[in-house]
């Protein structure tokens, strides 16, 4: 009896040894993070957060995918992800149910990492924002939150009906604007962007600034948005500023994400910001001043925590 004791003492304990470290305390099966276009920012940064994941918790399924602001809010909602990252204004729309979402969504608030500029850069022809009436523009993908933005400046100058839209990704909207497809392309998103800096590099252009009653307008109507200036020389002959509005990057939750999966991911990231930096330049701007900027919805519990703690927010 004492040595089956031992033999199965002995097979329990060679089976608990080959279960990765951690692995019994999964807080989770699976964790889905919703980034942005290839390539850009989003895409890099939910893709590192994803990998942080791994490392925290080993054995776990962790996996990002492309997306788009307006897009990753519809896949919180159906929980076919429970991470994504969008911008400000657009948390405040679908917390809401305000246009383009039907219907409120239940998000919480994780932190804000760095500005997001609109940027419409147009042909020498055009001038101002009024000179759209009549032409073609390309505000990227009908899915992504700098289309709905486009279509709220256009709506704020009276023009919404006048100008022709065309939906396209951003690998596709620098060959619209240099074969003449588009009389101007509108990028929402960090400076410098690489819709702009192709398009500059291939052909003359310049971008659009917007009036001062105008921005105010858009602050003022628009829950997270917020005026902003592209300084001078952030792109190729771009020697002058751009008066623009925008909203944050910020990083949002289903409101059921476990605590311990907000928490520990969220202090993770914020102890490894090199990391995220290593994969693109505009997490520099992810400091402690940035957390909180532009938050219109509740903080998720682990989140609210996890400042507090660090001293980000009181």
């Amino acid at each position: 009896m004492k040595m089956r004791f031992w033999g199965i003492l002995l097979v329990f304990l060679f089976v608990l040894a080959t279960i990765p470290a951690g692995a019994a305390e999964l807080p989770v099966k699976f964790i889905r993070i919703a980034g942005g276009g290839m390539g850009g920012a989003w895409y890099l940064g939910a893709a590192k957060m994803a990998s942080f994941c791994e490392k925290i918790w080993p054995g776990i399924s962790a996996s990002s995918t492309p997306g788009g602001g307006v897009g990753n809010m519809g896949r919180l909602q159906k929980n076919e992800y429970q991470i994504a990252f969008t911008f400000t204004d657009t948390i405040y729309n679908a917390a809401k149910g305000k246009p383009p979402f039907k219907s409120p969504i239940d998000l919480r608030f994780l932190c804000s990492t760095n500005a997001a500029y609109v940027q419409t850069i147009a042909q020498p022809s055009i001038k101002s924002y009024k000179d759209l009436k009549g032409k073609t523009a390309c505000p990227g993908d009908k899915a992504k939150s700098g289309y709905d933005a486009f279509m709220k400046i256009l709506r704020a100058y009276g023009i919404e009906k006048d100008v022709k839209i065309v939906s396209a990704g951003y690998a596709k909207m620098p060959d619209l604007f240099v074969d003449g497809v588009v009389d101007a392309d509108m990028v929402y998103g960090s400076v410098p962007h690489l819709v702009p800096n192709e398009i500059l590099v291939r052909r003359k252009a310049h971008f659009l600034s917007m009036e001062d009653p105008i921005r105010k307008k858009m602050v003022d109507t628009y829950g997270g948005m917020v005026d902003l200036t592209i300084k001078p020389n952030s792109f190729k002959t771009q020697d002058y500023p751009v008066k623009t509005v925008g909203s944050m990057t910020a990083i949002v939750s289903r409101a059921d994400v476990p605590n311990e999966v907000i928490y520990k991911l969220l202090k993770y990231t914020w102890e490894h910001r090199q990391d995220l930096i290593s994969a693109h330049v505009v997490y520099k701007d992810f400091v402690e001043e940035t957390v909180p900027l532009g938050r219109t919805i509740p903080w998720h519990p682990a989140a609210e925590k996890f400042w507090k703690e660090v001293g980000v927010i009181k």
